[in-house]
């Protein structure tokens, strides 16, 4: 019997306090989409055309060019695709890509590049899908500006509205401009012009009729200044007079979307002026229903005890064709910098889903600019971040949720693929302690399996109650392929609760000698960082030896589960003596034999 656990629920509307019974979503481990170190892969972009499996978008580096292009991938049931880019070979670097998808399974990509006729100006290019490749990119506009934001909302396989920001020539505040490309054939540019204001982060859709809405942000220099959301629509063949959207005010990059029953959302971050402690410095997620003639009250989407201890930033929408609208975040702690969550609600045809953290990724994730999509009734979401083993480096990674919920909606599992084994790591925050916590490992088959392990699972590890709340476990599978791990809480022999499956790849590695691959300073005069990997998993000692072979020092140092370790010889021998000028060697020695070749270490006192 799975024991489902009472929890305080903060209900959104109306901000009161009841108890309820909340599951947690199970999320697949982030997969890294583009695995590489040597470029950033920036901004994803998710799509799901009717139809179709997802397809996941992004900014990266060519290695062949040296400059930014756009490359896609597939979900091909299984995993993500090799990375292909939209446009031809080029050497000039594009922007960050806007992904659009059509009732009739269109696909279309937007982005800017440099003219190459004028390199302070820049183009507005869109490419569309053709069943086999990307067509020849049109070219929507020519003197854009660098930090235009466009947009764009995909009628059919030949047709789509564009919408962008940009300063004209001759002016010197920032207007909207609207294209219609149909067939390769682009109308007219539309312009809204205001005096004394700047439009800017504009957004697009179609209403259930087909017909193009669009919003954004005006900032009117006034004093003190004041901003609000302002939207237009298509009508009678001509574009509506712009009118204000009463609240909120200050709203950073509005979106609007439609819902599957063809009425409309703005969704934005603004201010939360209902809060006499922080007002408008508070950041808060809201939802605006249109209303049939005007725009509703706004809904707010995250918790308020989101404020004043937390941002909201990087807001993404996404509604595929005749779906509803799901928005997705990044919720930042202020008191923790490490505190980065990825937060998302949905439209579910009555009101918007509590708010809800994607995957297990809290603390040191450093998740930036999400994007999601829903896709065979589950969650999908992509985001950037650094790598842990190139710091200077952005990767593409991607999850989405899978099964039957979890019943423990406060317990977290995450498992990471190591050299040497699959680094299983837990976080339970429930209010009365376990009896004990398992995990259990099974060879993966077909579809992730349920929540609770099947028969043939085997338990990996059960641990006592001074490691009941949070920690790690290296498990090291003895062959290659899939595996499935579970968590198990028991708070009662026969009320076990289950969090899992994660699934991950393992590869097993044939043994290397551990090796140093970092000492710093060289030359010191003190102290030297030694750094370097441990792909054996034994017991792992530094030698240093003098010039002459002599050994004067045994470090012994500790190994993490991804293979990686650190320490610091402080230039001293085995007795605390200061070793002399000279030349040093460092090796790494195992318990289990053995060793690495000698890395040099001058002293300079």
């Amino acid at each position: 019997m799975t024991c489902r656990l009472s929890i305080a629920v903060l209900l959104l509307l109306g901000g009161s306090i009841q108890t309820g019974t909340v599951e947690a979503t199970v999320w697949t481990s982030p997969a890294d989409v583009h695995s590489q170190r040597y470029f950033n892969d920036q901004f994803p972009k998710l799509a799901v055309p009717p139809g179709q499996s997802p397809w996941l978008f992004w900014l990266g580096g060519d290695s062949l060019q040296g400059d930014a292009e756009i490359f896609y991938s597939r979900w091909n049931g299984s995993g993500w695709g090799p990375a292909a880019p939209v446009n031809s070979p080029n050497a000039t670097s594009e922007s960050s890509p806007r992904v659009s998808e059509a009732g009739d399974g269109g696909l279309w990509v937007l982005w800017k590049s440099p003219n190459p006729s004028n390199s302070n100006l820049y183009l507005g290019l869109a490419s569309r899908w053709l069943g086999s490749g990307w067509s020849i990119p049109d070219t929507i506009w020519t003197t854009g500006g660098r930090l235009d934001v466009p947009a764009i909302a995909a009628v059919s396989q030949h047709e789509a509205w564009i919408i962008r920001d940009g300063i004209a020539p001759g002016r010197l505040d920032s207007d909207v401009f609207i294209y219609h490309l149909n067939a390769g054939v682009s109308d007219q540019a539309f312009q809204f012009v205001e005096a004394d204001s700047d439009e800017i982060v504009p957004s697009i859709t179609l209403d259930g009729t087909g017909e193009p809405w669009a919003v954004w942000y005006r900032l009117d220099w006034q004093s003190p200044p004041l901003s609000r959301m302002w939207f237009s629509h298509r009508t009678s063949g001509g574009w509506s007079n712009p009118e204000a959207i009463p609240s909120p005010l200050g709203p950073i990059a509005p979106k609007i979307v439609s819902d599957r029953s063809g009425g409309l959302w703005v969704v934005t971050i603004a201010g939360d002026p209902s809060d006499p402690d922080v007002g408008l410095n508070a950041e808060a997620v809201w939802a605006i229903p249109w209303v049939g003639t005007a725009w509703g009250s706004p809904i707010r989407l995250h918790g308020p005890l989101g404020a004043p201890d937390s941002t909201q930033v990087q807001l993404s929408v996404r509604a595929a064709p005749g779906g509803d609208p799901r928005a997705i975040w990044i919720r930042h702690n202020q008191f923790s910098l490490t505190r980065l969550d990825m937060i998302t609600s949905a439209w579910n045809g009555t009101s918007w889903t509590p708010p809800e953290r994607i995957g297990d990724l809290a603390d040191s994730t450093g998740a930036m600019w999400p994007d999601v999509a829903e896709y065979d009734g589950g969650v999908w979401a992509a985001y950037q971040r650094r790598l842990t083993q190139s710091p200077y480096n952005y990767n593409v990674f991607a999850l989405h949720s899978v099964g039957t919920p979890t019943s423990a909606s406060n317990a977290s599992l995450e498992a990471v693929v190591g050299p040497t084994g699959v680094v299983v790591k837990w976080h339970v925050d429930m209010e009365s302690d376990p009896l004990d916590i398992r995990l259990y490992r099974a060879v993966a088959s077909g579809a992730s399996g349920g929540i609770s392990p099947p028969t043939h699972a085997l338990l990996v590890a059960n641990f006592p109650p001074e490691r009941l709340r949070a920690g790690s476990y290296l498990d090291k599978p003895n062959a290659s392929g899939d595996y499935d791990y579970w968590m198990e809480i028991r708070y009662a022999a026969a009320q076990p609760v289950f969090v899992g499956p994660r699934r991950v790849r393992f590869e097993l590695r044939p043994r290397k000698a551990p090796r140093v691959s970092v000492a710093m300073p060289n030359p010191s005069s003190g102290a030297v960082l030694l750094r370097g990997e441990n792909w054996d998993g034994a017991d792992l000692w530094l030698d240093i030896y003098s010039i002459v072979g002599r050994r004067i020092r045994s470090i012994p140092v500790t190994t993490t589960g991804l293979g990686i370790f650190e320490t610091r010889w402080d230039g001293r021998t085995e007795p605390g003596a200061t070793a002399a000028s000279g030349i040093y060697f460092v090796r790494s020695r195992t318990s289990s034999g053995q060793s690495s070749s000698p890395v040099r270490i001058l002293l300079l006192r």
